[in-house]
């Protein structure tokens, strides 16, 4: 899946959160799906310019030459860029960090549980994540805040993967 499916994916969760349901389970399913495919866009953007940038067919070769399966952090996208003399592969990475350390803040990404967690519903479908809860019990009174804010991150998401796209879809 590309970062621009998964862009689409909270579109589409977006818009069922707009369309209430009369069942709150079924509301809540559908925040918490947005709020893990919004957190995710980051990770498939460093995937999308993993690709872009040869990373992903770098650690392709060394997987027969070694027993290293796969990269998937900030840390191996850094080092295949370095050995592979790609300082734009370095520029985007950097800029993904700061991105990420921006983000990290933003209300919807917070880890931060603001209700007491002696009131969390049976966790047993596995549904929910507990920083989702959170986030969502915040808004169970005042649901066009959390329209207003999801709106507001999936605005923001779009403004950051077009940025990206001007500044690191040029290969040097």
């Amino acid at each position: 899946m590309s970062v621009m499916n998964k862009l689409e994916e909270c579109r589409f969760f977006l818009k069922q959160v707009q369309e209430k349901s009369d069942d709150p389970r079924i509301n809540s399913f559908y925040q918490s799906a947005f709020l893990s495919a919004w957190r995710s866009i980051l990770d498939y953007l460093l995937y999308d310019y993993a690709e872009y940038y040869g990373i992903t067919q770098y650690y392709a070769k060394l997987e027969y030459a070694t027993s290293f399966k796969t990269w998937t952090d900030e840390r191996s996208f850094r080092f295949a860029a370095k050995d592979l003399g790609s300082n734009q592969a370095l520029k985007f990475i950097k800029w993904w960090v700061d991105k990420q350390k921006d983000l990290s803040s933003h209300e919807l990404y917070t880890r931060k549980i603001d209700c007491p967690v002696t009131i969390l519903p049976s966790l047993t479908s596995g549904t929910f994540s507990l920083r989702n809860y959170g986030i969502m019990k915040k808004y169970d009174t005042d649901r066009a805040s959390i329209i207003t804010n999801f709106q507001g991150g999936l605005t923001l998401m779009e403004n950051l993967l077009n940025e990206a796209e001007r500044r690191f879809r040029t290969k040097s």
